[in-house]
């Protein structure tokens, strides 16, 4: 019996061209470094926020827990686990 691959490890690891803090956060999640966009996804694999290039997103409206940041920079795909809580 198999489940197939895991997508929470099947994504390379960011590089260290990309800076994401802080973790765990609360508020506020910062992706610094040159990028396309990104998804913050949960555990069920709905993307939660989706953004552009931008340097912070605001997770005061997400309810805590772990989720996964996937960074999309051209035909790259990176992922983090990001935690959030209050």
């Amino acid at each position: 019996f198999s489940a197939g691959t895991d997508p929470w490890n099947s994504l390379e690891s960011i590089p260290n061209s990309i800076s994401v803090y802080p973790i765990p956060t609360d508020n506020k999640l910062y992706v610094e470094g040159q990028y396309d966009y990104f998804t913050l996804i949960d555990v069920l694999g709905k993307i939660v926020l989706k953004s552009s290039n931008v340097n912070s997103l605001d997770v005061s409206d997400v309810n805590t827990g772990v989720y996964m940041l996937e960074i999309i920079d051209g035909d790259k795909k990176y992922s983090q686990k990001v935690q959030i809580a209050r």
